[in-house]
């Protein structure tokens, strides 16, 4: 499981570079889709949780 979370994350990081906004769909994707640690909804309940965080938009990732 950390070796997933890794290569998710780092498959991610290659991706990065454009913000968050680039990254979101494929982090969705990623998440709910291929690996299913998250339903859609607490994905979605995430990303606005980390919108009310001050600082860096990616501030959702620890969440997930």
């Amino acid at each position: 499981m950390t070796l997933d979370i890794f290569l998710v994350f780092f498959r991610l990081s290659l991706l990065s570079f454009g913000g968050v906004f680039g990254v979101l769909p494929e982090l969705e994707r990623m998440v709910v889709v291929e690996q299913g640690w998250l339903t859609s909804e607490k994905f979605l309940q995430a990303y606005v949780v980390g919108q009310f965080v001050p600082g860096p938009n990616m501030a959702m990732c620890p969440l997930v």
